[in-house]
Parts: C-alpha cells; structure tokens; sequence
C-alpha cells in the first residue's frame, strides 16, 4: 500500500491545487494581509547571505527560487519572527512555509494581536516538528500582528528559517490556502523539471501508470518483469528493497528472458522512496562497440552524497584495466562504502556539475575534472590531476606523480609526490570540452583529459606546495592501510590549507612552499642531499618519525636565502637527543653530473627518466657510508647510533602494522639508511668528543659531515674509513 498510496495522494493533491485554482481564476484573489505588497514590514530575522541586497524574503511572495543560501530569512531560535500589518485587518487563516534545505523540522508557536502588548495563540506546534508548508486556519480575529516564536529544529545550529508567510481573510474552511496552491504548483513544475533532467521521461510515464503499479505493488524484493515504454524501448522493471528501478534498454539488446542489466548501454532509472517519482538515474555507455561499459553518468535530482541540488556525474574509462568504472551501494555513491572498488586507476578521469542557478545550465563543479593517467600502459596510474572549478572559474589543482615507477603490493596506487596549487585561473578555451546528456542539455565546459596535464602546468597559479613521501607510504591517519588514489593530500603548511581530505601524515613527509608560485611547478635536483625540490619554495620542511612513536627524532628546515629559487641553507635538529642544532650553508650548485638542466618539467617522462636509477645510486653509496660508520666508531671505541635500521629491519607487525610494506620499497630503505646516516654521524661526532678523540679524528668527522651534506656519500665513506686506518696505525 505504501507505494501506490504515497504515489495517489501525490496526484491528489496536485489535482487538487489545480482545480482550485482553476475554480478561483474568475475570483477575487483574498488580500495577503503579511506581504510587502500589502505594505506589511517584518522584524526578527534576516535574509540569507544570497538575498541579502533582496526585500524581506519572508514576506516578498517568492517561494520559487529557493536554495541552501537564497530565498529565505533566518534567525536564532531566541529570536522571535513579528509582522506588522499597514493596518488592523480581520484574519482566519496564516500560512507559513518552511526551509527544506536539509530536510529539517521545526516546532513553534503562532500567536496575533491586535495592539503588540496582547497576544493570542492561535496554533501551537511547539511540541510538534513539521517541515514545509504549514496552514493554520481559526475563528476570525481583528490583528495588527502576528509572531512566530521558534521553539525547536532538528539542525544542529539552533536556528530556523522562513521562506514565506501569508495571512488572509478566507471566510471559510479550505482544504488548501492561496500560498499552498502556489506551493504545490511550485512543487509540480520542480518535480517535472527535475524527471526531465534525468533523461527519462518515457520511464517516469510508466512509473505514473496506475495498472503497472498495482503490479509493481505486488511484486517481491529481487523480482523483475519486462516492460515497453511509450516510446518503444524496451525495459525491465526491478524491486530491490526499498528501490523500483526501470532498466532501459538503450541499445535494443536486451534477451527475452533477461533479469538484470547487460551493463552495456543500460540506464537504471531509480524511485529510492517508493513517491512513485524517479530521483536518479546511473547511465551506462558502450561507446567502442565492445560490450563493456566505458562510460558511467550519474544523475541525481534529490538527496545524494554532494547535496540536495540536482548533481550529476561523469565518469569515463579508457582501458579497462583492474576495475572498471564506479562501484555503488543502494544505487548512490558513498565514499566510504564504494571507494576502493572504483576504477581510479589507468586512464580515465570523472568530472562533477551541478545545476547553476542562473541560466539553468550543468556547469562544473568540485572535482571538475579528476584525471588518470597510465602512460607506460600496465594498468596502474603514474599520473593523477585534480581540479576543483565552479564553471571554468579554477580554484586548485592537486597533480601526483608516481616518481620511481614502483608498486606498492597489493595496491593500485603508489604516489611518491604531489603538487597541490592555488588560484583563480579561467579554464583555457582551447584545453575545454563538454558533455551531451541522454536529456539533451549541455554539460560543461570542463578541463579536457587528453591535454589536462600541459594545461595544468602551464595555468597560472598564485601558490604551490610540494609534498614528497619519503618514506613510501601515503596513507591518511585514520586509514592507513590504505595507499591513497587521490595522490597526496596534503596537510596544512604555514599559511597553506589543507585541500581535500583525509590529508596525508606529517610525519615523514616533505613541505616545500612556493608562496609566489616563481617557480612555475619545475622541480630541481640538489645534490646536497640527492633530492629533487620545489623549484621557487622559498621554505620547506621534513619531520622524520621513523619509528612512528609520535615524537620526531630528526627536522629539517629547508630555506632559501638569497631568494634565487633554489634552497642553499639547511638546519638541523635532533629532538629529545641533547644534541646541538646544525645549520648548513650551500652547496649552491645544482643538477645532476653531465646533465645541464636547471630545472625539470613537472611532469613522469622528465622525472622516471632517471629517478629510478639516481635513487638506487643514492641507497647504495648510503649503504657503503653506514658501514664506514660503524667501522669509524668501533676504531673510536664508542657505540654506533643505529636506531632507524634497527627499527627498520629488526620491527615486528606489533611495532609498526605495515613494516613488512616498508621493507619491500626502495624509497623507504633508502630513507631509513639517510636518517641512520645522519643521525648516526651527529651522535658519533658528540660521542667522539666525549671519549677524548684526537684532534684529527674529531676534524674527520667534521669533513665527513660536509662532505655527506654536499652530496659526496662516497666520499664521505672513505673518510670515515680513514679514522679506522688512522687507528690501526696507532695515529692520533
């Protein structure tokens, strides 16, 4: 019973306001004795941020262009809303509609008076939630006023909000008031607007069919049965809980027997409330002809993960690789429940839009686009840039890269560094496209995915943060067993916020800020510490927690001080080690030997093309140093510091959960053997010099130091090596 009556009282009413309507057309319309028009004024609330250069919209008669911010007056619960009438009138009825913004509910009280000191309750609701259009009716009075005194909401902010009121004299009991009629033909033409954004018209008339619903009515969950629609496509029609879903045959390849959607060019269109009214339809294309989805929209008018507004998203896969498409849970998205089954790697990209308000266009919005891309063709995503946009208006771009080209096990996902930027550059004409809905509207323009990146790099934005994981494990806090398909997300840095979410640990991660975008998003290598950089940070920041205890056993401070876009000073400090602070200058010489670039496009190509091998180079002649070091405090008689190998081969799964993750990665190893390599050398200075070392022991150290702090790893080596050969020479 539940689906047809909901669906019939619906009608009803509609036919209802409408016959009203029609039989009043020859009438006197009653006066409204609260409206501007009537010269009435209002006090209490005020109007939403989007009206706010607008007349009182409580009492202005609109009811149609109502939104989250627009179109309605608002105040505090303790605030009560008066409306003065220009003059005593005798009224019988008041008619109050509500915000339904968030599907919120509210208690209050209605009371008139006729001198603003007397005041008569003439409706009291303030133990009764009720939402939307509320029409009280009572004996005639004379009034000069009425107030309504807001006791309760289901928001968490304790606030209500209006967006008309009306008062009349009607001389009679009526089903529906002059406000209703307008609020219910509001409603039918939203309602009918809302069918024809979703593209299935022909669907919504045999859902209206009162024969195919008594047998929809009789129908059990998972059952099915064939159907033609008015315009001669074929569908299936489908109970899944609480969900009636008409699937449409767009291809005219459905079997005769068929239960259940192909996949291929099928668009379910979804009732999720059993009104009798489609709300969302999921589209699915087969654009290559073979017979595998590669384009997935999703369509929703009420409700849905990003709001109430009607939303729609794109979603388009080039390769079919491990995934494919979007995973859905009762027919919507959710982030936490359909993420990790979703296709965000390869080559594809998703692009959202709303509805605008002016114009009543699709334009982008939030991520808009998300791109993928897998340029060396093995399924997983090397690449990854996301836009957020309100129209072409941009607002940020984050843009990972997977640096060394490695896999993390049993992930699809394995960003070493990301770039996130802001500003307000417009989209690029010549780098836009758009989409054509199954409803015939236009989508867009939004940031093509085949030149997205060069795009994306060339745009002008105004600031940028470099985050590089240096330990190889993105991962966020609350979910760390999981490497993230967004790339980095970061955190905040200085006066950079945070953009998206969750945003990546702190720990064991690099901040470089580029305050003045001067770089351009180019990355240089510096060989004082074999790492590519921001190119135009004018800071950065590396705090290592290489045992993931919550305290940092090493920070670095990068800083550029002479403002030439590259860093030349570094400062070290040991935390909780009693040793002291190391602040190093130089070296200013940059790039790699035998190469004459200065700077590398942001971009896999340029970096792959010799990271890969540069890193291994790097954990290797770190390997060599550690074990110079170790030789070097033996000749020295004191204990090597070896706490961050120590962890990082001897920890057990009770230590650390994802040790073993760590272990299998040459990043990490070659972050674990830098950390060791550092602080094992401050602490074999500061011990050397507690057990009485020579002098020209002490100087060794000091010029292994530099020499590790000016990128001679090897060098460095032979250094520490040369204390051991001092000592067995009985040197000093």
């Amino acid at each position: 019973m539940t689906l047809i009556g909901s669906r019939t009282s619906i009608a009803a009413a509609w036919l209802l306001a409408l016959l009203l309507s029609v039989g009043q057309a020859g009438c006197q319309q009653p006066v409204d004795h609260a409206s501007i028009d009537a010269g009435a004024t209002i006090s209490g609330p005020r109007n939403a941020s989007g009206s706010a250069d607008q007349p009182r919209c409580a009492i202005d008669g609109e009811i149609a262009d109502v939104g989250p911010s627009r179109g309605y007056s608002w105040a505090w619960l303790d605030t009560p809303t008066v409306v003065t009438f220009a003059e005593p009138a005798v009224i019988d009825t008041v008619e109050v509609v509500l915000s339904e913004s968030y599907g919120q509910a509210y208690s209050y009280r209605l009371s008139v008076s006729a001198d603003g000191a007397d005041w008569q309750v003439v409706a009291d609701l303030s133990d009764t939630p009720v939402r939307g259009l509320q029409m009280h009716q009572f004996q005639p009075v004379e009034a000069e006023r009425l107030r309504l005194e807001f006791t309760d909401t289901t928001l968490h902010v304790r606030s209500y909000h209006i967006v008309e009121i009306a008062a009349w004299h009607l001389g009679e009991e009526v089903a529906v008031g002059p406000l209703g009629r307008r609020f219910a033909d509001v409603r039918r033409r939203r309602t009918m607007e809302a069918v024809g954004l979703l593209g299935a018209q022909p669907a919504q008339e045999a859902l209206s069919d009162d024969d195919l619903q008594q047998r929809m009515h009789r129908m059990e969950d998972g059952q099915t049965f064939p159907h033609q629609l008015a315009d001669g496509t074929r569908a299936l029609i489908a109970r899944d809980g609480h969900n009636t879903i008409i699937v449409i045959d767009d291809d005219g390849d459905m079997a005769e027997d068929a239960t259940s959607a192909d996949w291929d060019s099928d668009c379910l269109a979804v009732d999720t409330d059993g009104d009798g009214l489609l709300e969302r339809t999921i589209d699915y294309d087969d654009l290559d002809g073979d017979a595998v989805a590669d384009r997935m929209v999703q369509t929703y008018t009420q409700r849905h993960t990003w709001g109430r507004d009607p939303f729609m998203v794109l979603i388009r896969d080039f390769d079919h690789g491990p995934l494919s498409l979007w995973a859905l849970h009762d027919y919507g998205y959710i982030q936490g429940l359909c993420q990790w089954d979703c296709d965000f790697a390869g080559d594809g990209y998703f692009v959202m839009f709303r509805r605008s308000r002016e114009g009543d266009r699709w334009i982008a919005a939030l991520e808009a686009p998300f791109c993928f891309y897998d340029p060396d063709d093995d399924g997983l995503p090397e690449e990854t840039i996301r836009i957020t946009a309100t129209d072409t208006h941009l607002r940020s771009l984050r843009y990972g890269i997977n640096a060394d080209n490695d896999s993390t096990e049993g992930q699809l996902y394995d960003y070493d560094l990301s770039v996130t930027c802001l500003g307000s550059p417009e989209l690029p004409g010549d780098a836009a496209e758009t989409f054509v809905h199954r409803s015939g509207d236009s989508a867009g323009p939004f940031l093509a995915w085949e030149t997205g990146r060069e795009t994306a790099r060339g745009l002008d934005w105004e600031r940028a943060l470099l985050i590089w994981d240096e330990n190889d494990h993105n991962v966020a806090a609350r979910r760390a067993d999981r490497e993230r398909w967004e790339g980095i997300i970061n955190a905040r840095y200085r006066d950079f916020p945070q953009v998206g979410g969750p945003p990546t640990m702190r720990q064991n991660k690099r901040f470089e800020l580029d305050a003045d975008f001067s770089g351009h998003m180019h990355l240089y290598f510096w060989p004082a510490d074999g790492r590519l950089h921001l190119h135009g940070a004018e800071v950065g920041t590396l705090q290592a927690d290489y045992d993931y205890n919550g305290r940092p056993e090493l920070v670095i401070e990068y800083a550029d001080t002479d403002e030439d876009g590259y860093f030349d000073q570094r400062t070290f400090s040991y935390p909780g080690t009693g040793l002291p602070d190391r602040r190093m200058k130089g070296p200013r010489s940059y790039g790699l030997a035998g190469d004459d670039s200065a700077t590398y496009p942001y971009a896999w190509e340029a970096i792959c093309g010799f990271w890969p091998e540069e890193l291994q180079r790097w954990a290797d002649d770190c390997a060599d140093l550690l074990d110079a070091l170790d030789g070097a405090a033996e000749a020295l008689g004191v204990e090597p510091f070896t706490g961050p190998m120590d962890f990082y081969l001897g920890a057990t799964e009770r230590d650390f959960k994802h040790i073993e993750r760590l272990r299998a990665s040459r990043e990490s190893r070659r972050y674990y053997q830098d950390l060791a390599v550092e602080l094992g050398l401050a602490h074999l200075c500061h011990d050397a010099e507690q057990a009485g070392a020579g002098t020209a022991q002490r100087e060794r150290i000091s010029w292994a130091i530099r020499q590790w702090h000016t990128g001679m790893p090897a060098t460095a080596a032979s250094t520490l090596r040369s204390i051991a050969e001092m000592s067995q020479a009985g040197g000093p």
